[in-house]
């Protein structure tokens, strides 16, 4: 007897509407999100989304293009409101992260004396000290600022002042995460701490040059929740880098803000420098969510120039034993800064100012 094989079961085309109301809702819910993310400016917590975008905004395209290869026509009522949500979700997007993107630092193309710094966070978990510091050195930087410098890092510090011998750091406060390491030593130099165990970790150092006085200052910002607290600490670091000759400053750090959201952006409007870091993602460089690897999508770590300095080249580096990403930054003080300077120098030791 000759049994016919039964046909496979098709599948159930009953739930493609489940699914793609499902993707509908992934995209409402991106959108809310974006939507939250422009109104940061007016509420604190809701800027708190703002710096998630690359969240939103990849949910929002991959939302309604998966909805589109499952909803059973284009004549049915998901598709066409799948795609206005996505849309409104680009939209928003792009609102916010349009400016950071577009706004590229315009690159020296003259004389002037050239200094290379390296930034990094060089995490408290760091797994390979020796690596992060055979690289650092091996770019021969003028001055490397770290974050989350703790005991656990001091090795990698040790490393580094081989050739960077002169450190510049919170004496006497601990924990302080933050150091500036240099081959000149420094003509004053201080910090920036609201407590004994704060989280606001910055210092800042004064160094001789041949063209006039150098001042860097580096910090780690607290995560932007509570948001009071964070409020609280940028507030003061804007009041300290005012106090400083802002033209001659360089201002490198983890923010742990995203270029798009209302706490760097009132950084970017309080503080009379140019932060030349556009869209450079630093963070996450080792695993994140429980993944082993993962692409950096957060641009979290920042570079702000006073009027006197001009940017050669920025770029980020390779993944080290941090979640951070390094940054490497070539930069030339104004040429026309250098002349003014000498011109004055000049004038001070001249015959008729000695009299």
């Amino acid at each position: 007897m000759i049994h016919n094989p039964s046909p496979a079961p098709r599948p159930d085309r009953s739930t493609r509407p489940d699914l793609a109301g499902g993707l509908f809702a992934v995209t409402l819910i991106s959108l809310a999100c974006a939507l939250a993310s422009l109104m940061g400016g007016l509420d604190p917590h809701l800027d708190l989304f703002s710096h998630f975008l690359p969240v939103w905004g990849v949910t929002g395209l991959v939302a309604p293009t998966m909805g589109a290869l499952v909803a059973r026509s284009k004549q049915g009522p998901v598709f066409p409101a799948i795609w206005i949500a996505g849309a409104a979700v680009a939209a928003s997007v792009w609102m916010l992260a349009a400016p950071d993107l577009l706004n590229r630092s315009d690159r020296a193309d003259g004389g002037g004396q050239r200094l290379r710094l390296v930034q990094l966070n060089s995490w408290k978990h760091n797994a390979d000290l020796d690596g992060t510091a055979d690289w650092i050195m091996r770019q021969s930087p003028d001055v490397v600022v770290l974050q989350e410098a703790f005991s656990q890092n001091l090795p990698l510090v040790r490393r580094l002042r081989q050739e960077l011998p002169y450190r510049v750091s919170c004496a006497g406060r601990a924990p302080c995460s933050t150091t500036i390491l240099t081959r000149t030593p420094p003509r004053s130099h201080g910090d920036l701490k609201m407590g004994a165990a704060d989280p606001l970790a910055a210092a800042w150092g004064r160094y001789a040059s041949p063209a006039g006085d150098l001042w860097v200052m580096g910090v780690q910002l607290p995560w932007p929740y509570p948001v009071d607290a964070r409020r609280a600490r940028q507030e003061a670091l804007i009041a300290k880098i005012k106090s400083l000759p802002e033209d001659e400053l360089i201002l490198v750090g983890d923010f742990n803000a995203t270029p798009w959201s209302a706490l760097l952006r009132s950084i970017d409007r309080d503080l009379d420098l140019v932060r030349v870091t556009r869209g450079v993602p630093t963070w996450p460089a080792r695993g994140f969510l429980g993944l082993p690897k993962s692409t950096a999508f957060l641009p979290l770590d920042q570079i702000y120039l006073g009027k006197r300095w001009r940017l050669i080249r920025l770029v980020r580096g390779p993944r080290l034993g941090s979640d951070h990403y390094p940054l490497l930054i070539d930069l030339q003080r104004s040429a026309d800064h250098e002349r003014k300077f000498g011109a004055q120098k000049s004038s001070a030791n001249s015959p008729q100012a000695r009299r």
